[in-house]
């Protein structure tokens, strides 16, 4: 599923991920969209008979925030004092480097909208932005760290 981007009508900031689209109020953010959703919130993803398979990532991403400055890694953007799985980006995708998905230093603190551009804009209009260079060089870095340890055979 794509997220949109954009403007919210509610709380009129921009560069938000947009949730929701009323015709009587217009674009809501995810954060606007919660507040009014309140109780009903449709967060729960699991039936009450199934619990999700763990995966370590809870206890390391509650250790991370216990021990770093709750700031953006890319934009030094304070990220409050509530803790957000939105907050804990992987540098390289867990998907393609499994080995990493624990790796303390692929994970790094981003706000929403960060970390949704991260994972899902195309890296070339990332690249073009200098604010992104410190994420590009640590990607370096991690990649480079990973081929030795993981593919130093292949």
């Amino acid at each position: 599923m794509r997220m949109k981007i954009g403007h919210c009508d509610q709380c009129e900031r921009d560069d938000r991920v947009i949730a929701k689209t009323i015709p009587s109020s217009g674009r809501w953010c995810v954060d606007c969209n919660e507040k009014r959703l309140g109780e009903k919130s449709p967060r729960k993803r699991y039936p009450l008979n199934k619990t999700p398979k763990p995966t370590g990532e809870a206890a390391l991403f509650q250790a991370l925030w216990s021990t770093r400055p709750h700031r953006s890694f890319v934009s030094g953007t304070p990220l409050g004092d509530e803790m957000s799985a939105f907050f804990f980006g992987h540098v390289m995708p867990k998907s393609t480097y499994p080995e990493f998905r624990l790796f303390d230093r692929n994970i790094q603190f981003l706000t929403i909208e960060e970390h949704f551009a991260w994972d899902s804009t195309g890296r070339d209009k990332l690249r073009s932005d200098p604010d992104w260079d410190k994420m590009f060089s640590l990607e370096a870095e991690l990649k480079e760290l990973y081929n030795k340890q993981y593919r130093h055979n292949g």
